[in-house]
């Protein structure tokens, strides 16, 4: 798989990584896609993705963890501050602070760890 990344050949990575799925399928389309935006683009936001993980498992879907700051993520975060009596961030910014962060993380302690029996 390694010398196809490598060179970019995205048919064989989508066949390689899902040989059962349609012919196809868009998917080396959307590797493309993918490749591009992280290749061209700013490396992912680690405090923006560790907040989309956190609102991820608190039920606030920021449609993904990857760390770039989104509507959809801004979408997911206004709704988790508002409902914890917290202003939402202002602007397009993306900016995730440490106070927002601690208020996530208390949030998640309170829900109990279930073991599958």
């Amino acid at each position: 798989l390694g010398p196809a990344l490598r060179a970019g050949d995205w048919a064989r990575v989508a066949e390689r990584a899902a040989p059962a799925g349609p012919a196809g399928g868009g998917l080396p389309a959307r590797l493309a896609a993918m490749h591009a935006r992280l290749a061209d683009g700013p490396l992912p936001d680690l405090t923006v993705r560790t907040a989309q993980l956190y609102l991820t498992y608190l039920s606030y879907d920021p449609h993904g963890v990857d760390g770039h700051w989104g509507p959809m993520t801004r979408h997911a975060l206004t709704a988790f501050l508002q409902a914890h009596g917290r202003s939402a961030p202002a602007g397009e910014g993306g900016v995730v602070t440490q106070d927002m962060l601690a208020l996530m993380r208390s949030e998640l302690d309170k829900i109990p760890l279930v073991w599958p029996l």
